[in-house]
C-alpha cells in the first residue's frame, strides 16, 4: 500500500529549508531595485516657463485698515501677488501690513496652524515664485 500522507511528495526537511533560503536571498537581492528611489544626482529641471517668469514687484493696493474679521483680504487682491518672486511678495506683504507665511515650497509642506486670520495670506512657492495664494 502506497503512503497517503501529504508530505511523501515533498523534498526532505533540510532541502525545504535550504530552498526557503534561497528565496529569502533572491527576494533580498530582488526587492530593493524595485523600491529604488530616482537617481537624486540626476539634475532637476529648475526652468520656469516663460509665461510663469517672475513678475516685476507691484503689490496691491489695499490698506490694512481696511481689513477686518467681516472684510477680510479679497482674494483677487491676494492673488496679485502671485507670480511675484518669494521676496517681492513678503516686501509686499510687510509693506500692507499682511501676515505672510509660506505653506509650500518646491515639493516641501510646512506646518502652518489652521486659524482664521483676515490678515493674513498663505503662499505656495515653486522656484522662487509665488504659484498660489489663500486668504486666512
Amino acid at each position: 500500500m502506497q503512503p497517503t500522507d501529504k508530505t511523501a511528495s515533498l523534498p526532505p526537511r533540510r532541502n525545504r529549508t535550504a530552498l526557503r533560503l534561497i528565496l529569502v536571498i533572491a527576494a533580498g537581492a530582488v526587492l530593493p531595485a524595485c523600491l529604488a528611489l530616482p537617481d537624486e544626482t540626476a539634475t532637476p529641471d529648475t526652468t520656469v516657463p516663460v509665461d510663469k517668469a517672475p513678475v516685476e514687484a507691484r503689490c496691491p493696493e489695499y490698506p490694512y485698515e481696511s481689513i477686518t474679521l467681516e472684510t477680510p483680504i479679497p482674494q483677487t487682491v491676494a492673488d496679485e501677488l502671485i507670480g511675484l518672486t518669494e521676496s517681492a511678495a513678503t516686501a509686499c506683504a510687510d509693506e500692507l501690513g499682511w501676515g505672510f507665511r509660506v505653506v509650500h515650497r518646491d515639493g516641501e509642506d510646512f506646518p502652518a496652524t489652521a486659524d482664521y486670520r483676515a490678515d493674513r495670506v498663505s503662499v505656495v512657492v515653486e522656484n522662487d515664485t509665488v504659484t498660489a495664494i489663500t486668504v486666512g
